[in-house]
């Protein structure tokens, strides 16, 4: 059967019309759909404004510097909130949309720059909730909601004594006007220099005052203690917290509130303490920190980079064992004792790396430091290293030398060579008897590097053993010492060493003896 030219046209028409859909569908693709709650939030809002029909209402804004700023009600912001906030306006994105009725309730309302969220009901039964922005409800996930809708406190700087530990000050007034004042460091008080567990405790309890509570009215500061950090900061705390009794209120020019009792309670223990008596509260040991310098009458001792002596404008190198010593008896717990009734006889000064410092007063067998009334007296060993005169903490190297370098021995003017074998001494060109050699060498090993402190060697004093020993190293000129040394007593004896007074070890004393012992 042949079809009608009318026909014909008619199904070319369709044909066409399908085929011009089929080209236009091809080229322009499915319809993409923009689930950004904010599409246009292009830069950041400069005010957020939350109201709530229960209040409270919040208003952040930019600080003029930089930051964000709370204006109502007056008071710090944590940035870290604030930045949670923009970056959940930013990345939010919706499910569904429908009209306002949908979102039910409105129970709060953010208005921003050019904007405005409601926040309405959740989904029973879904992590999800309905929010209307500029009329369109929009149904997103529970955490949008949540993290749009923060409780107001948690936009707040809730610690506002966290500066406590690197603070210069901290200033604690009672109500009846009397002072506690924690200054410089290491920290003191009117007592003196205070114990680090004080300290600690003080500055522990301070920064873990943080508000639990947005106070519902203002704080009755009326017999409240006020807490100020570098004159900067003051919080008055004290009395029962405006909406909550179980509470207690906190006023600041930051912002009121309320801090959990407990908290609180331990603030006033350590306060308590620091009301007592000094015994309580001083630092029992002399000086302890991270010694910097120390400054005595006639000299000073320098730990900044090598530890050196400083006499008479001169610097040696000091002795590091000797010095690591008398840190630690200055860092070691003392007695407390009566203040002496007499003058002191002498002064040191403890300087600190952190730029702090403290004095000493020395008297008889005691130490204090000026201002306190009790003294402290070191425990015996300790008080022996305090007592030890500067020039004992010169570098005790009188010569350090390679053993097998040592070329000759004389004791008491019996000279002995070394022979051609490690181990092996001549006398008159003739061998030393195994035994013998053995001792010698063990003499050779102990003079070759010697360490000796400077030690009172009475003008009387006779040696009981000379030594001479001549080094003839692989490199450089040949050397020549002499070792004075008195009879060994239980830590060593007493010597001299190229003609300068010292206490000689004890391993370099017995060496001595026991080769004259079988000479």
């Amino acid at each position: 059967m042949i079809a009608s030219p009318r026909g014909v046209i008619a199904l070319a028409i369709v044909a066409i019309g399908l085929a011009i859909a089929a080209l236009v569908g091809s080229a322009t693709g499915p319809t993409q759909v923009d689930r950004a709650v904010l599409p246009h939030l292009d830069t950041a809002p400069t005010q957020l404004a939350w109201t709530r029909p229960r209040g409270p209402d919040v208003t952040i804004a930019r600080a003029p510097g930089g930051g964000w700023t709370m204006l109502k009600p007056k008071a710090e912001c944590d940035e870290r909130a604030v930045e949670a906030v923009l970056a959940t306006l930013r990345g939010a994105r919706w499910h569904r949309r429908g009209d306002r009725g949908h979102a039910g309730t409105i129970h709060a309302t953010l208005a921003l720059t050019g904007h405005v969220i409601e926040l309405g009901d959740p989904i029973h039964g879904a992590d999800q909730a309905w929010i209307v922005v500029d009329g369109t409800a929009m149904l997103v996930d529970g955490w949008v909601a949540r993290s749009l809708d923060p409780d107001p406190l948690a936009l707040r700087d809730r610690s506002l004594l966290a500066d406590a530990a690197s603070s210069k000050t901290i200033t604690i007034i009672r109500a009846n006007n009397e002072r506690i004042v924690v200054h410089d460091r290491p920290w003191r008080d009117s007592h003196g220099v205070l114990a680090p567990d004080v300290t600690g405790a003080l500055v522990r309890a301070l920064e873990r005052l943080e508000l639990v509570r947005v106070a519902d009215g203002p704080i009755d500061v009326t017999s409240a203690t006020m807490i100020v950090i570098d004159h900067e900061v003051t919080v008055s705390v004290g009395g029962q917290c405006p909406g909550d009794p179980h509470l207690i209120g906190l006023a600041s020019a930051a912002g009121d509130g309320c801090v959990d009792p407990a908290a609180w309670h331990d603030v006033e223990t350590i306060v308590a303490r620091l009301e007592g008596p000094a015994a309580d509260v001083i630092d029992r040991r002399l000086a302890a920190g991270p010694v910097s310098k120390i400054r005595l009458r006639d000299g000073m001792i320098d730990l900044d980079k090598r530890p050196t002596v400083v006499i008479d404008g001169t610097s040696h190198l000091a002795d590091p064992d000797r010095v690591a010593e008398l840190v630690a008896a200055l860092a070691a717990p003392a007695t407390l004792v009566a203040l002496p009734p007499v003058g002191a006889r002498g002064t040191m000064v403890v300087e600190f790396r952190d730029g702090g410092s403290i004095e000493l007063l020395r008297y008889a067998t005691t130490y204090a430091r000026p201002g306190e009334v009790l003294a402290m007296e070191p425990e015996p060993p300790f008080r022996d290293v305090l007592e030890r005169p500067l020039p004992s903490y010169l570098d005790p190297t009188r010569w350090l030398e390679d053993t097998t370098a040592v070329a000759s021995l004389a004791i008491d003017g019996i000279e002995v060579e070394r022979g051609a074998v490690l181990g092996e001494w001549t006398r008159d060109s003739a061998a030393l008897a195994p035994a013998d050699a053995a001792l010698v060498d063990a003499l050779a090993t102990a003079v070759a590097q010697v360490r000796a402190p400077i030690a009172d060697v009475p003008a009387a004093w006779r040696p009981a053993h000379t030594i001479r020993v001549s080094f003839a190293p692989p490199v450089g000129a040949p050397t020549t010492h002499v070792a004075e040394l008195g009879p060994p007593g239980p830590d060593g004896c007493l010597a001299r060493f190229d003609h300068a007074p010292g206490h000689a070890p004890l391993a370099l004393c017995t060496a001595a003896q026991s080769v004259v012992l079988r000479r």
